[in-house]
């Protein structure tokens, strides 16, 4: 009998359930995501580890919107655009390579928030600090 060869997953598999994707995760977060999480798949990293970079560009993202600088203020925009598709790259690695966890789930949970706090944080505490 012929050895039967598996097909590579396919970006569809990587998916949450259906009702829970928003367009703007279809079309520009999953895809870029699935690259992101095969990348780190042959990189041999864990989704805790990918999960991990997405709460620092969350982190740095946050302390660049604290700077009355246009040219700060975009490359904090594009820290958070890539915390946001590493947020969607290691559940994705988890899921393409069978280690979804709760543990993993609480992880990627807090390290949203991390990020969040960060840019509510700054933002605050940006208008006050920078007017004195």
């Amino acid at each position: 009998m012929p050895e039967q060869i598996e097909s590579a997953p396919t970006l569809e598999a990587t998916y949450k359930a259906p009702e829970v994707e928003g367009v703007l995760d279809l079309y520009f977060y999953r895809p870029i995501g699935f690259r992101l999480a095969q990348f780190f798949e042959r990189l041999k990293m864990t989704p805790a580890g990918v999960t991990l970079f997405a709460g620092l560009f969350g982190i740095v993202a946050g302390h660049l919107y604290f700077y009355r600088n246009l040219r700060v203020n975009i490359v904090g925009m594009a820290l958070h655009v890539c915390a946001n598709a590493l947020d969607n790259a290691d559940g994705q690695l988890a899921r393409l390579t069978h280690r979804e966890t709760r543990e993993g789930r609480i992880i990627d949970s807090l390290a949203d928030h991390i990020g969040f706090l960060s840019i509510y944080v700054h933002l605050t505490l940006r208008d006050p600090i920078t007017r004195s």
